[in-house]
């Protein structure tokens, strides 16, 4: 009662404390509570929207994305636009630049900092030198901080190496060394990347080797015309979520004299790079039971390969998106999450040189050279030209002698050797042994 404003903004706000809320209510409320505070401080307000973009990934991936955007851009125009008088500073934090959704059309004085650049570098979570005195404070042992430093760093906003605040805190309070951050937002997002995107089979393979990939770096990432999807899209995604840093970075001359921001991307440190297993092995088995999974490795890693064929069509069957599965990267993906857990003991060689030409994946167990030694090479069978399941499987096989990829598991000293192809056609696969 003691705010002189306009009944509209007390009907807005008064709405909200009631829970009797209307969809016009929500367009108006950041404006109503900028308008309420400033008449009562008798100064403009500083609004602070932390992960804007969230609702709108969310709604692309629930199929609301248009009637989420139509709401937030009246929300946001309400709150931002022709109320100068109740705001004297925004400040937006999300994977998307602001202007990409065109949400905020007709806004004047936008600054955009991404973790490209200095502004702000070290306010984004804890220098080097802050983590080593949090670490020092809480009575951690030299050798502990060390690899919490190595857990967590890598963080790179623009010069400055910062490490993740969240796991950071995480692990001085539980002592523990843990993949924190992962827990704080959903993957659904990424699965929706792997299975839409490009083939992306040899960048992933390069980053789960720890292999830094060059990477056209897309600023105005959009949901239109599906260009997230792209290579450059899902890695630039990626990278401004914070999953890959830049080792370098480099601009790249047009023929029409544009430039193109390149960088070289690894993942951000040893905690991102364990949520890329994780995430690649969830893509692979999140239609799985246990049991059936379990069962493909066993066979696969006994050498029965004709049981592993019925336990891997068995999985495809159960998996719905593999219902429109076009490219041979999908299998290949899938078969590198299957395999990913097997790191400890097992040697996964993947898209990698080997004798006369890249092998498609090859399975070395670490501790027992006689265990047999897997060779696969994966092909989908091209109906274009009408080809043959018989036809295929061939082409794989001469393909594994031509090239003689064996020889990668002799040179390496394994002589219990098993190599197949492995033909796809839709849900349906054939195998062949040499």
């Amino acid at each position: 009662d003691k705010l002189d404003i306009q009944d509209e903004y007390k009907s807005v706000f008064n709405n909200i404390r009631n829970n009797d809320i209307s969809i016009i209510d929500l367009g108006l409320s950041i404006k109503a509570l900028s308008t309420i505070l400033t008449n009562y401080y008798n100064q403009s307000a500083i609004i602070l929207i932390d992960e804007y973009d969230t609702p709108i990934i969310t709604s692309w991936l629930k199929d609301y994305y248009s009637e989420a955007i139509e709401f937030f851009r009246g929300f946001f125009g309400n709150a931002f636009k022709d109320n100068d008088l109740n705001v004297k500073k925004v400040l937006l934090t999300g994977i998307f630049r602001v202007s990409g959704e065109s949400m905020f059309s007709g806004l004047n004085n936008l600054k955009y900092i991404t973790i490209l650049d200095n502004d702000l570098s070290s306010s984004c979570g804890f220098i080097i030198d802050e983590s080593i005195k949090l670490l020092k404070d809480y009575n951690f042992e030299q050798k502990t901080i060390d690899k919490a430093i190595h857990w967590y760093n890598g963080y790179t906003i623009g010069e400055d190496i910062i490490l993740n605040p969240w796991s950071m805190l995480n692990f001085t309070s539980t002592r523990k060394f843990d993949t924190y951050w992962i827990h704080t937002s959903s993957n659904d997002f990424i699965y929706d990347l792997l299975n839409k995107s490009q083939s992306l089979k040899d960048e992933f393979e390069k980053l789960l080797n720890n292999e830094p990939i060059d990477i056209k770096v897309e600023k105005n990432l959009t949901f239109q015309g599906n260009k997230i999807y792209s290579k450059e899209g899902v890695f630039s995604f990626l990278f401004f979520g914070g999953y890959l840093k830049c080792q370098e970075k480099y601009t790249k001359l047009n023929d029409d004299d544009t430039e193109d921001l390149r960088c070289k991307l690894i993942p951000t440190n040893i905690e991102c790079k364990k949520i890329f297993r994780d995430v690649i092995y969830e893509y692979a088995n999140s239609y799985l039971f246990s049991d059936g999974l379990q069962n493909m490795i066993n066979s696969l890693l006994e050498a029965n390969i004709e049981l592993f064929e019925e336990f891997l069509e068995e999985a495809l069957l159960n998996i719905p998106s593999y219902y429109d599965t076009k490219t041979e990267n999908s299998y290949h993906m899938f078969l590198l999450g299957m395999l990913v857990y097997l790191q400890n003991d097992y040697e996964i060689i993947s898209n990698s040189e080997a004798g006369y030409g890249r092998v498609d994946i090859i399975i070395l167990n670490k501790h027992d050279k006689n265990k047999p030694a897997i060779i696969m090479e994966l092909k989908k069978i091209n109906i274009r030209r009408n080809e043959t399941k018989d036809e295929a499987l061939d082409k794989a096989i001469d393909q594994i002698i031509q090239k003689d990829y064996i020889s990668l598991a002799k040179k390496k000293g394994y002589s219990n050797i098993i190599a197949f192809g492995l033909v796809f056609d839709g849900k349906r696969c054939w195998s062949k042994e040499i």
